[in-house]
């Protein structure tokens, strides 16, 4: 399995779980178990497809790079273990600790994204990992967004406007 996936990376490729099961003829649950189970051995993060470009329910590229970097691993060694770039574990350590310096400060959600100028779902994205690392801080991770079609249902509503009479 390892091979097949560092193969594929290195041919420029990336498989997909499901890709993998059937070339290893496995149950997509059994591949999950051998991945869960190399990672726990190794603390070596696979190239798989959902993880690479972040999709899926594996942990996202900022999860395994910030839950190392808080266990005080080096930068160097993040990306040894993670196979990013020293440009994009840095990235993301930088935009972590601004955002946990600001959570400190008590800025609010929508502050951090004014600040950072990174979306609500990437500033969502760190606070839960601030939340996790740093309870004393008590962070309050705000809701997803209502889809827009609730959004703008709540737009249209013709609101009375104060100081006419009907």
């Amino acid at each position: 399995m390892v091979r097949l996936l560092k193969s594929a990376k290195v041919q420029g490729g990336l498989l997909s779980g499901a890709e993998l099961s059937v070339l290893m003829n496995r149950a997509l649950t059994t591949i999950g178990k051998y991945l869960k189970a190399y990672f726990e051995k190794t603390g070596e993060v696979l190239p798989m497809k959902g993880y690479v470009l972040d999709q899926g329910s594996n942990p996202t590229h900022k999860g395994i790079i910030i839950s190392l970097y808080e266990r005080a691993v080096s930068p160097a060694d993040i990306v040894l273990k993670t196979g990013h770039t020293q440009a994009a574990v840095d990235r993301y350590i930088k935009a972590y600790e601004q955002v946990l310096q600001l959570v400190k400060k008590k800025h609010s959600a929508i502050s951090i994204c004014q600040i950072t100028g990174r979306s609500m779902n990437t500033i969502r994205q760190y606070l839960r990992l601030v939340k996790d690392f740093h309870p004393d801080l008590r962070v309050v991770v705000p809701d997803k967004a209502p889809p827009l079609r609730q959004r703008q249902q709540r737009k249209n509503v013709k609101k009375p406007v104060t100081g006419q009479m009907s």
